[in-house]
């Protein structure tokens, strides 16, 4: 089509980012390859790729946001004069304040990079059984792998963001993403339908034994003292703490310990440690205050916790609690590393001193 061409061709030299020919190419594959009748997407610019979907199947309806007024009225001359009015509609604003009922196959974001963690969470709502929501620009040029590559602090800070989206995916448990090496860096995210498992189906999986205690809530060492466990083992507490730079630790020690966070934070070649606030718990642990054990480690997937063992801990069984307060097991110490090492997460076993 002539017009897409002049349309493409305008969009680089006005320099309004558009997608490149392999991320475009790939879009418009899996769109026909999975059916995709309903898309929204979030960034029209000029309404290239808007065109681009249309044009696949007279079946197919595109809803776009733009918030730049003069790209959105290019957009709706572009999609007018390519005679798509009819199976395009197009929105000006905030994407963040517009409110869809509608259902999409396809959700695709390619708009303003800092906001991707926002859009994904407002339109997740919108999206039917069985599709997917796609983000583009996931390599900024590069930029993302090496940041060297710029010296600009705008471009830097908004690296960053983009990293943190990717985090955002990688530890969303709600949705399973793939990340493709196709254009300028893709994500493709679906629903995930697997069921997910408790903590004692892990551990039977693992072929792991235990004992279980049920109990009183426990939010302390003084709330332990009050409660009288009948399982064998070395009763432990763990400690989630962090220095100056956001450098995380989970510290586990036998309970009668009194932690000596200096000498933590040498082992983390660290200087003063701070305990990790609720927040940072369900962030990071997925867990509330009170609850923090070593079964916890599995939600670190992009292992950015240290986890450290008190050596006192090894060849004895230990009490544990099981993602929650209100119980307790008793596990081997061996069988602890079993399902650590499951995770594929590291590990330090250390001789930690108690503090005076």
């Amino acid at each position: 089509m002539d017009q897409l061409i002049e349309i493409k061709k305008n969009a680089r030299k006005e320099a309004v980012p558009i997608m490149k020919d392999s991320g475009i190419d790939f879009l418009c594959d899996y769109i026909k390859t999975h059916n995709v009748k309903r898309i929204l997407e979030i960034g029209t610019a000029v309404g290239y790729s808007a065109i681009r979907f249309a044009q696949l199947d007279e079946e197919i309806s595109v809803s776009t946001i733009e918030n730049d007024i003069e790209r959105y009225h290019q957009a709706v001359k572009n999609i007018a004069g390519c005679q798509f009015m009819d199976r395009i509609t197009l929105y000006l604003g905030d994407a963040l304040a517009v409110d869809l009922k509608d259902e999409f196959d396809l959700i695709f974001i390619d708009a303003a990079k800092a906001q991707y963690t926002k859009f994904f969470e407002h339109f997740k709502g919108n999206l039917a059984e069985g599709g997917a929501i796609i983000a583009d620009n996931l390599s900024f040029h590069g930029m993302v792998e090496d940041l060297s590559l710029t010296h600009n602090y705008s471009t830097k800070k908004l690296i960053k963001k983009i990293k943190k989206f990717i985090d955002f995916l990688k530890l969303n448990e709600e949705f399973d993403t793939d990340f493709l090496e196709i254009g300028d860096g893709i994500s493709v995210s679906k629903k995930n339908t697997r069921p997910k498992k408790d903590i004692f189906q892990i551990l039977q999986d693992l072929s792991i034994s235990y004992e279980i205690q049920e109990h009183q809530p426990i939010f302390c060492e003084e709330d332990a003292a009050k409660v009288q466990i009948n399982l064998q083992g070395t009763e432990v507490k763990n400690l989630f703490v962090k220095d100056k730079h956001n450098k995380m630790a989970l510290v586990s020690l036998p309970l009668h310990k009194k932690a000596d966070l200096k000498q933590i934070a040498q082992i983390l070649n660290s200087n003063r440690l701070s305990f990790c606030n609720p927040a940072e718990l369900e962030d990071y642990l997925h867990i509330t205050p009170g609850s923090v054990t070593p079964f916890c480690i599995m939600y670190d997937r992009l292992a950015r916790i240290e986890f450290i063992l008190d050596e006192e801990l090894c060849n004895d069984k230990i009490l544990i609690h099981p993602m929650r307060n209100t119980a307790t097991v008793s596990i081997m110490f061996s069988d602890l590393l079993k399902f650590v090492e499951n995770y594929n997460h590291s590990y330090k076993i250390v001789r930690l001193s108690s503090k005076l």
